[in-house]
């Protein structure tokens, strides 16, 4: 069973990676346990051959020659899914920080041509959690607001699922992980629905962690990001509706608008 109790629905787990030769081959292998389909994005890794470790099993694995950023590998994964036909992407990151499991919490919300978007929450009463990703998350939520009006309890989780028809035609000038942020914020613009859904979380004390978010670097794209959000908000450009599959010129980054997008049936 792919999705839940819906035999039609397809769904494929997307794991970006970049060095997480410790803890991404189990993240794997518990998600295929989970979802027949997989998908690994490998972001330039240096210290694991994932295509080879999964050559011959019906792991996907995709690569980048170099380190693009996380955004990068997220619309490496909507480009290579959206033409396949999959209804969601469920996104999961790679550094073990979730639990692969808590997927099925997110197959009864689900549903074939769907238009919500699910974001996961992370628990935040667990031990090690980051002071700098509870401010950071209090700070963003609160950008979010602003940026639609809407409440959200958690928008920096990466453990979401995301409709691949919607999401396909949704354009973001971010790369790196400022990408979901943006992405979020402009799939509410567009007019998706958004549920939330609780997802077990764990952080590695300090020395132990891993990860490649860089805060001065990263955090000054995620000021910049909903600066340029908010003011959009304030002073909208233009109509934005997303275009049906079949309508041709792609949209750019900037074309949907806060307000403006009334989704096609």
């Amino acid at each position: 069973m792919n999705a839940g109790g819906n035999e039609h629905m397809r769904c494929c787990c997307v794991i970006p990676v970049f060095n997480h030769a410790a803890t991404a081959p189990a993240v794997i292998e518990r998600a295929r346990a989970v979802l027949r389909d997989v998908l690994v994005v490998d972001d330039g890794s240096d210290d694991l051959d994932l295509a080879k470790l999964y050559a011959g099993t019906d792991i996907e694995v995709v690569r980048h020659p170099r380190n693009l950023g996380k955004g990068a590998a997220l619309l490496t994964a909507v480009r290579t899914l959206a033409p396949r036909g999959f209804d969601y992407m469920i996104t999961l990151d790679a550094d073990a920080q979730h639990a692969p499991e808590d997927i099925r919490h997110f197959l009864p919300l689900l549903e074939s041509g769907g238009r919500t978007l699910v974001a996961g929450i992370r628990d935040f009463s667990v031990p090690n959690v980051p002071v700098r990703s509870k401010i950071g998350r209090a700070l963003s939520d609160f950008c979010f607001f602003v940026e639609t009006g809407k409440r959200i309890s958690d928008s920096q989780s990466g453990f979401r699922a995301y409709p691949l028809q919607y999401v396909s035609r949704i354009r973001c000038a971010s790369l790196h992980y400022d990408f979901e942020t943006e992405l979020l914020t402009r799939c509410m613009w567009a007019g998706l629905e958004l549920a939330e859904v609780p997802i077990s979380t764990r952080y590695d004390p300090p020395g132990k962690r891993i990860s490649h978010f860089r805060p001065f670097r990263d955090n000054g794209r995620m000021v910049l990001l909903h600066a340029r959000l908010v003011l959009r908000r304030i002073f909208p450009a233009g109509a934005g509706n997303l275009r049906g599959p079949d309508n041709a010129p792609a949209q750019t980054a900037e074309s949907v608008e806060p307000g403006t997008g009334t989704l096609p049936s």
